[in-house]
């Protein structure tokens, strides 16, 4: 068996025995060089123990360093060269293999210029240095300059970027060589920021592009989330547990060293520095490491007294990139935001590939004449949630009129929030979820996928909320709940919330029965006039919106 083999079984232990013998073989007998390079490809791709890779990789290098000294073929190093010019500088690597890789790629290149007269050669192996962005020696810019006069470059070009040089590396008409600049040839390090299940749906498709694109190096990190109304001591199993059982690759935070991994973007969902105080914008920017934000949630209800939080925290104003999904929020930065939106971009929102694709899929339960979905959300203090009001009647209903399924779907933060906030106690929510668990046409929805509940409902009953701005790409009748104390939103211009006036109004409990009796009389007279407005909330891209996002971020980091 193969080291290569042996690595893509994960038998790492046994990768690591084989390559100390062939270590001792190398100094004398011929190596199969297609193999070693393979594998050390495939330490940069594998999931697995980094100190173990990082040995199977110097043991590699130290047999291909042998090689050189006796029978190894120009071309094959050369393979090697682009092999370590597409993955640079890997998580698995700390500062000691970055040292002995960096030392093995200039001897290999001194070599070539010293012993084989390989100008050519030479000088892709000192690039293959420059794209690891190891700390530039003395030693390497004056081989450079040896090469760049042999090559006929000019003086004021380095490979290494070292006095502020930039553009694209310069050669000869006759010079055959396919020099690998690293702007051009390495895998750029994209990395996305996950803090809860809920948002995996929210990113989806974007880390499909991603991961699918031989461009990008793109890393899941999984965030142990600071929130006061989460027990991250149970919270953060339960979201590891998610990604495991969805065979969803990841990183743990406390495993992913920003410094050692150096991505060229880091991805956030989430605007709040204190729920990922190690990813706090500021610290990650001092890094030289852009920051991108595609946000979670749909802001509402923009007022003076909270359009800092929506628009104008760190997030907003120092992020390289910002992706959202229409004009009109594009527009409101420009409104609130004190670094103006120049950095925006219009793209649809990834949560929307993903119900496109599975609403045909997934349907609402046959057992039921319809099923409902109700929202409840935990905004007690802005006087938006409903429970209080509606809450016990609603579910009776529901008891009392066993041909409608009710999906119940607090929001994540729902319990935490209003337990630890006030407003209902901890053994009234209890109870209710009991009388949830017990009615067999009611289903309490605390799990992690957002997207299931939507495509098994026939209509949305809900808080206001931003699920009610999501729901409209499924083309279904929607409720949102209200009280005579609830804010007039719905009269607010410029914001989300004049959505609702698209929207059916519970504002009593007599409204919402009615509603109920509507959808189940397979009516919808607003239907209309919501499919009018989904163009001006959710901008559809002819692509999905991941893959917009991602031939977007293609096109801006090769540019820099």
């Amino acid at each position: 068996m193969t080291l290569a083999d042996l690595i893509k079984e994960g038998r790492l232990y046994d990768a690591v025995i084989l390559t100390v013998g062939l270590i001792e073989k190398s100094a004398h007998e011929q190596q199969d060089m297609e193999g070693l390079i393979e594998a050390y490809r495939l330490c940069h791709t594998k999931e697995a123990k980094p100190y173990l890779l990082d040995m199977i990789k110097i043991g590699i290098l130290k047999i291909l360093f042998d090689a050189t000294q006796t029978n190894i073929q120009v071309e094959e190093l050369l393979q090697l060269a682009e092999t370590i010019s597409e993955y640079g500088h890997d998580i698995t690597s700390g500062d000691h293999f970055e040292d002995y890789l960096s030392d093995f790629l200039y001897q290999v290149a001194q070599s070539m210029y010293n012993k084989e007269n390989n100008i050519q050669a030479s000088y892709r192996f000192l690039s293959a240095v420059a794209a690891l962005r190891a700390p530039v020696r003395t030693e390497y810019i004056l081989l450079e300059n040896a090469l760049k006069q042999n090559l006929q470059l000019p003086n004021t070009y380095s490979v290494f970027m070292s006095s502020g040089t930039q553009g694209q590396m310069l050669l000869p008409p006759q010079a055959s060589l396919q020099m690998t600049s690293r702007a051009r040839k390495r895998r750029f390090r994209v990395d996305i920021l996950l803090e809860w299940a809920s948002a995996w749906c929210k990113i989806e498709s974007l880390y499909d592009a991603l991961s699918k694109d031989r461009f990008f190096d793109c890393r899941i990190v999984a965030i142990n989330m600071q929130e006061f109304a989460i027990d991250s001591t149970t919270a953060y199993p339960s979201f590891l547990k998610f990604l495991n059982e969805r065979d969803i690759p990841f990183v743990p935070e406390e495993e992913y060293d920003l410094v050692e991994r150096r991505p060229d973007a880091l991805i956030y969902t989430n605007p709040y520095d204190g729920h990922h105080p190690k990813f706090a914008v500021e610290h990650v920017r001092h890094q030289g490491i852009r920051v991108i934000y595609l946000p979670y949630s749909v802001p509402f209800f923009v007022q003076k007294d909270n359009s800092v939080t929506l628009y104008d925290f760190p997030i907003h104003r120092h992020a390289w990139q910002i992706y959202v999904r229409s004009q009109r929020e594009r527009r409101k930065y420009g409104m609130y935001c004190s670094a103006g939106n120049a950095h925006l971009a219009v793209v649809g929102a990834p949560i929307v590939d993903r119900l496109t694709e599975l609403k045909n899929l997934i349907k609402p339960d046959p057992r039921f004449q319809k099923t409902f979905l109700w929202g409840i959300d935990y905004g007690f203090a802005n006087r938006t949630a409903t429970f209080g009001v509606y809450g016990e009647r609603i579910l009776q209903y529901f008891i009392e009129h066993p041909q409608y399924g009710l999906i119940v779907r607090p929001h994540p933060l729902f319990y935490g929030m209003v337990t630890k906030r006030g407003g209902v106690s901890k053994e009234a929510i209890r109870s209710f979820y009991d009388y949830c668990e017990a009615a067999p046409n009611v289903f309490l929805d605390l799990g992690d996928e957002l997207t299931d509940a939507f495509c098994k409902s026939d209509a949305l009953i809900s808080d206001i909320s931003s699920i009610l701005v999501e729901y409209l790409s499924m083309g279904r009748p929607i409720l949102y709940l209200n009280t005579q104390d609830t804010p007039k939103y719905k009269d607010y211009q410029e914001d989300d919330s004049d959505v609702l006036a698209h929207y059916y109004s519970g504002d009593s409990f007599e409204r919402i029965v009615q509603f109920i009796e509507m959808v189940a009389k397979n009516e919808d007279p607003m239907r209309e006039e919501r499919d009018s407005i989904l163009e001006k909330y959710f901008y559809r891209p002819m692509e999905n919106a991941g893959e917009t996002i991602k031939d977007l971020l293609k096109d801006a980091l090769r540019n820099v």
